[in-house]
């Protein structure tokens, strides 16, 4: 449906990568306007992100690009277990969701289950409270996709979530689903 609303222009588009989503994110942390980087030189992404500029590094007169902090509102998270204290628990393949919680006004995480108290442990790391602001029990959250060690990506789901949209038929999918055990 992303890409059916981004071409309706009911979405807008901004041009992201790893990189310049990690320097933004890195921007925010810092209470600064940008982050600077090599990310992005000799690409014809900068053409698409005019607010993306370069700067000179005053240390080596080097070319960089500045990336704009990326301010955050609101980021949800799906987590394995909330505790009765409103500690989270995610698993160690967390790509940016430290750094979404650490910027975002509001947190919000859906969790799989409740546990009394989480413990640290070598598999999993712990976001404190009271940086969820919200918690909202939601087992199996993360459906279609995965929350190891839980359960993994239910491919056959999402393949028949991109035929009913390339069909047109998003709301039929909504009810099937929503008739299924999730």
């Amino acid at each position: 449906m992303f890409t059916d609303m981004a071409t309706k222009g009911a979405v807008k588009v901004l041009e992201e990568t790893e990189a310049s989503i990690g320097c933004g994110l890195r921007a925010q942390m810092s209470g600064i306007g940008f982050m600077p980087s090599a990310a992005w030189l000799g690409t014809d992404l900068p053409s698409l992100r005019p607010d993306v500029k370069t700067v000179i590094d005053p240390y080596t007169g080097e070319i960089l690009m500045a990336f704009p902090a990326i301010k955050v509102d609101v980021v949800v998270l799906h987590a394995l277990e909330a505790d009765d204290y409103g500690n989270v628990a995610i698993n160690n393949n967390t790509a940016i969701d430290l750094e979404l919680a650490a910027v975002a006004k509001t947190v919000i995480v859906t969790y799989e289950r409740r546990v009394p108290e989480l413990f640290k442990s070598a598999d999993r790391l712990i976001i404190p409270s009271p940086v969820p602001n919200v918690l909202v029990h939601a087992p199996r959250g993360a459906w279609p996709t995965s929350c190891y060690p839980d359960y993994p990506m239910d491919g056959a789901a999402i393949l028949d979530y991109m035929d009913a949209c390339s069909a047109g038929n998003f709301e039929g999918y909504i009810g099937r689903a929503g008739q299924t055990n999730i």
